[in-house]
Parts: C-alpha cells; sequence; structure tokens
C-alpha cells in the first residue's frame, strides 16, 4: 500500500541498517498476511475438497 511505501521511502533515506531491517520485517509480515488472507479465501474450499477426497477414499478402502 502507499502507506507502506511511503514508510519504507522516508526510512530508508536514513539508510541505517537497522531501520532498513525493520522496513524489511514490515514487508514481509505485509506479503504473510496478504498469503494467509488468500490462503483462507482459497484454503476454505481447497481443505473441504481434500477432507472429501480423504473421506472418500477411506470408504472405497
Amino acid at each position: 500500500t502507499n502507506r507502506g511505501i511511503e514508510y519504507f521511502r522516508r526510512h530508508v533515506q536514513h539508510d541505517s541498517p537497522s531501520t532498513i531491517l525493520v522496513a524489511i520485517l514490515v514487508a514481509t509480515i505485509a506479503w504473510i498476511r496478504w498469503i494467509v488472507k488468500c490462503c483462507s479465501w482459497f484454503g476454505s474450499e481447497i481443505f473441504d475438497t481434500i477432507l472429501i477426497f480423504m473421506y472418500r477414499f477411506r470408504i472405497d478402502k
């Protein structure tokens, strides 16, 4: 998001290693949250499908 980019630019101008690490950490957390959100959005259907397949496989056996 724009706010994150502005935050990143403002802190990278200082150019100290710790602020860069913090910016990378913030970006990584944002990515993880986005991935988790997508996974939970798709994942519920995929998870249900997997459960159904496992259930059917168990019945077939």
